[in-house]
């Protein structure tokens, strides 16, 4: 990988060298998804399970890779939250490898690899436990930022996070935010609304805005129909 710039990571009882890291991006393996926004690979190497994943939406996009001369890679953001979590005891995939390809100092290509997770999705009976799991990542002074059912599995009596992308809070509005993730739960399992405080006028006001957003996200789709025919 030749002029490619690489972040291993110290979460893996395995510590990958950049040959290996190279061998294994050339493994063939199940595709888990393939679409415009990401490819995602899973392989055997060494009797482990490990995922690539390749941002293919915002490595093409011309603002986002404008965006990177200011600011981390997409990719590196997502193996930092894997490593926040993980040292606040929060189990989520561990993070093997960032690797990008930056020209004229913005990324053009980038990869992560990172340790594959076993585990089922959340059922209504995992509710409260997720709802508590949100409040935690929300007192490190995070949102979850994709705080859907797919995100949450469960593997024995482990609760489990996955396809993080942490994002800092904004002070102001934090209680707002934190109910929304909390809503977008609750929309998937709504089994959560039970431990939700549903008197609070922060949450009354992210309900609010979590309906207006989804009105005007349907709105837009129409219009972009008609404008299409």
């Amino acid at each position: 990988m030749k002029n490619y710039k690489t972040k291993i990571y110290n979460f893996t009882e395995k510590k990958y060298s950049i040959k290996e890291l190279e061998k294994i991006y050339n493994l063939s393996g199940e595709i888990l998804k393939d679409s415009t926004r990401s490819v995602v690979k899973l392989i055997n190497y060494d009797n482990k399970k490990i995922v690539i994943k390749i941002p293919v939406e915002k490595n093409k996009r011309k603002w986002i890779r404008f965006l990177t001369l200011f600011r981390k890679s997409e990719i590196l953001k997502n193996l930092k939250s894997m490593e926040i979590l993980l040292k606040n005891g929060i189990k989520t995939n561990k993070p093997i490898a960032g690797i990008e390809y930056r020209k004229y100092g913005m990324v053009f290509d980038s990869f992560m690899i990172y340790e594959y997770i076993e585990g089922t999705v959340v059922t209504k009976e995992d509710a409260k436990e997720v709802i508590d799991l949100l409040k935690k990542i929300h007192k490190l002074g995070y949102l979850h930022n994709d705080p859907q059912k797919r995100n949450f599995l469960k593997n024995e009596a482990e609760l489990i996070t996955i396809d993080t992308s942490l994002k800092k809070k904004n002070i102001f509005i934090s209680k707002i935010l934190e109910n929304m993730e909390y809503i977008k739960f609750a929309v998937d399992i709504s089994e959560a609304y039970k431990y939700i405080e549903l008197n609070k006028i922060s949450f009354k006001l992210a309900k609010f805005l979590y309906n207006f957003f989804r009105i005007k996200r349907k709105l837009s789709k129409k219009l972009k129909k008609i404008l299409n025919k």
